[in-house]
This record gives C-alpha cells, structure tokens and sequence, in this order.
C-alpha cells in the first residue's frame, strides 16, 4: 500500500502536471471503483483543478465549486501519468482521468478490487475521510507520547493504526521500529522515556529520508516504480537476508495477508518472536534464540548428495520465494537418483524424500533446478523454475500408493529448513503451476497440512 512517502510524490507529480488544468473527461472501465453517489463523478467535468492535499494515505485533489476527488489507492492501487486522450492498453486500469494537461490513469493489480474513489462536496463533508491522525512531522514530542499511549497496543499495531499516526503502515513501520532498535511486539504503556524519544526520532527521520530518496529517484518524472518492497530497506521484504547494522537474519511474524520483519539481534535481544506458520509447524521445537534456531536447523542438514548435472544458473538478483511439492512417479529412490543423474533426461529437483524419510539432494538452492517444465503461478509469474525450490516425493502418484508419516514429517522439516533461509511466500504441488492447466498431476492426494 502506498504510504506517506509514496502519497507525498505523487501529490507533488501531481501539481505539477494537473494544477490549474481542467478535467476534460472520466472514463470508467470498473463502476465498482467509484464509491458515492451524490454529487456523480461526471459533477466533475469542465471543472479547474485548484490544488492537492493529502488525508492520511488518501489522495484529495481539489476542484472548483468546492468539489474534492479522493483517491484511495489501498494495497494494489496505483497511478499512471499518460499523454493526453492515451488509450488504456493495461487489463488492470480501472479508470482513465483526461485533464487538459494529459491523462491520468488509476490501477489495480490482482483480482481484490479495494482501490476506490469518493466524489464529495463542501469541505465539511471533506472532513468524513479525516481519521484526526496525528502527523508525526509536523507533531511535538508531547503530542507523539499522548498519541502513542492513548492505548495500550503492540508498536507494530500503534504506528499502522489510521486513527493514531498519519499515513504510516505495514513497511515504513517496520523500517521505523528497525531504526529505533524496538520490538514490534513491545506494549506502548512499557515504553521508558528514552525509548519513547528514539521512536519519535526514527519515525520522523524515516519518512523524511525516505520522502527524500524517492524525491530523488523520480527526478521530475511521474514516479513508476511504487512498492513496499525496495532493495534500500533495512528490514521490510527482507526475511532471511541479513539485516544492514548486525549481519543478522531479519525474522519475520507472519499475520493475516501481511508479515512484519524485524532483526532479533537489534531489535529483540536475539529472542525470536512467535511466528504464526513456523510455530504451529514445529509447536515445541520452536527456537526461542538465533542460536536455537542454527543448531535447529543444522541438525536437520545432514542429507546425502547425489549431484544431477541437470540444472543452470538462476536469473540474477531473483529471490527463491516458492517451493513446488512433486510425486516422483518412479517407484524407488535409486529409479530417482538414476533418472535425475542422466543428462539426457533433462529433468531434476533440488530434493528428493523417500517413503522412510530419508532425504537427498541433487541441486544446490542456489541453481535453477529443472523440475517444474512449462509453468506458471496464480499470479502471473511463468517459467516457475527461476525462483522455485522443487521438491520430490517418492511415491508412484496413482492414487493406491500412500505417503507414510514418516515422508511428510521429512517433508514438513525440509520446508521449514528452506523456509529459515530464503522468503518462502508460496508452497504448492505442482498440478497448481503446471502450463496449461491439467497437463501434471502431482502430487495426487496432496494435502495443505504437509505445509
């Protein structure tokens, strides 16, 4: 979702392309995109656009006759700056805004359609979208604590609050609580004074260097490249890469459709926090320290390696956040270890698990195994092997032969190994990626609680 940082550059895009210009024509592709009714949005055309602010991480731009455009991007919402009249060449744009000075156009990724616009008349009725949040950059310190302690919530909860701070979310969060060394987990009514101070210094110093950078990086284009996730970050989209002050592996809590990230070492005193799919995974194994987790994890390493030479190099710079659960067909291992060992097969996989447990490896993480063929994600991505780890089971994928528990708690270890060394956001069998759809499928039987 685009946050202050990202809503500020937009406004200043903005008015400099639509300050003073005049909307000539909206042209709806979603009438699910426009929320009220009165005054219609067609209210708008001919109208002078006066100026932009910003509500929160809502964008006003303000109309003659007192009329106001809010423009709530939400989390796949963004904004496309176009020649005037462009055609709408995208599947995903929802809107086209043609103003005199050229065509402004509202997107949305994926299939959740939460991007809205709200037509409203009179500033009073302006003021409905004003949660009364606090603006951390233009507060006191004072003003910060009362905000921060009106209630007693987790810091990760406070600062993503709208009703508490202004603009601030998921990924500036945990940026902010990173530069402040705090647990995202911390209670606010626990907060010393001195603790209290760091924070407000890191959330302001935050948003401003980050408003700064991206100020920077647009240059006096339309900025393209809105994320959450930016190589720059200390902590936010960095699971398992090391964290930039300690070296450590930044950590994770995994909670509804979002993760926090964290350094244990900066921010926890090395204590590793709870993690909802990791825990309930390995209830009692669960490392409660960095050094729990080493020794966890290297005691499930010891897998024999039997080298395939069908495997090439990974595209560079592409994170490994996807592992594809397969049934190998063959019937035994060594069918396995022979067939993945022939060069003229052309087929591999990272890891084998047979029906007793014991797992083997053929491919390095690091290299693109050749396992899942022609594929392609639920979200679009294709050729799945680029950022995929595969997985083998042995198993003869009719239907009569059974996984043993022993196979899936090997299977549930090995996921879980990856999982602690690369940003694991997926775990699928692979009739779920292959190309076209129904041309594998494997792993027959296969089942969510192997994950």
């Amino acid at each position: 979702m685009p946050e202050l940082p990202d809503i500020v550059i937009y406004i200043e895009a903005l008015e400099r392309r639509i300050a003073g210009a005049t909307l000539e024509r909206v042209r709806l592709v979603s009438m699910f995109l426009v929320r009220s009714v009165a005054p219609p949005i067609a209210a708008l055309t001919g109208k002078r656009v006066q100026g932009l602010r910003r509500l929160g991480k809502r964008i006003v731009i303000c109309f003659e006759g007192e009329l106001f455009l809010v423009i709530h991007l939400m989390i796949a919402g963004r904004l496309q700056w176009k020649d005037r009249g462009a055609k709408a060449s995208a599947k995903n744009v929802l809107a086209t805004l043609d103003f005199s000075t050229g065509s402004l156009m509202i997107t949305e990724a994926g299939s959740k359609k939460r991007a809205s616009l709200h037509v409203v008349q009179r500033e009073q009725d302006l003021q409905l979208f004003n949660r009364q949040a606090l603006e951390v950059l233009d507060a006191t310190l004072e003003a910060f604590k009362e905000t921060l302690q009106r209630e007693n919530h987790t810091l990760k909860r406070a600062l993503t609050d709208p009703r508490l701070f202004s603009g601030i979310g998921n990924a500036y969060s945990d940026e902010i609580l990173h530069r402040a060394r705090l647990s995202p987990m911390k209670l606010t009514a626990s907060l010393a004074e001195e603790e209290v101070r760091s924070l407000f210094a890191a959330t302001r110093a935050v948003l401003q260097e980050w408003t700064s950078r991206l100020r920077q990086q647009s240059a006096g284009v339309f900025p393209s490249n809105v994320t959450a996730f930016r190589p720059e970050m200390a902590a936010h989209g960095r699971y398992g890469k090391p964290c930039p002050v300690c070296g450590s592996p930044i950590q994770r809590i995994v909670y509804a459709d979002n993760e926090c990230n964290y350094c244990a070492t900066c921010q926890t005193g090395g204590r590793l926090l709870a993690d909802r799919a990791m825990s309930r995974l390995l209830k009692n194994d669960w490392p409660r320290s960095l050094d729990e987790m080493e020794k966890h994890f290297e005691e499930r390493r010891t897998i024999d390696f039997f080298p395939s030479p069908n495997f090439n190099e990974r595209p560079t710079g592409t994170p490994i956040d996807t592992i594809v659960v397969h049934a190998t067909v063959l019937n035994t291992l060594d069918e396995v270890i022979r067939h993945f060992s022939n060069a003229e097969s052309k087929v591999s996989a990272h890891y084998t698990v047979d029906r007793d447990g014991r797992t083997i490896s053929h491919v390095p993480e690091t290299k693109r195994a050749w396992h899942a063929g022609q594929s392609q994600m639920p979200d679009g991505r294709e050729d799945v092997n680029n950022f995929s780890i595969g997985i083998e089971l042995v198993n003869r994928n009719d239907g009569v032969d059974p996984y043993p528990k022993t196979q899936i708690q090997a299977l549930k270890n090995l996921i879980a190994a990856i999982k602690s060394r690369h940003p694991v956001r997926y775990v699928i069998p692979h009739y779920a990626c292959a190309d076209p759809p129904g041309r594998k499928t494997d792993p027959v039987g296969f089942r969510e609680d192997w994950i």
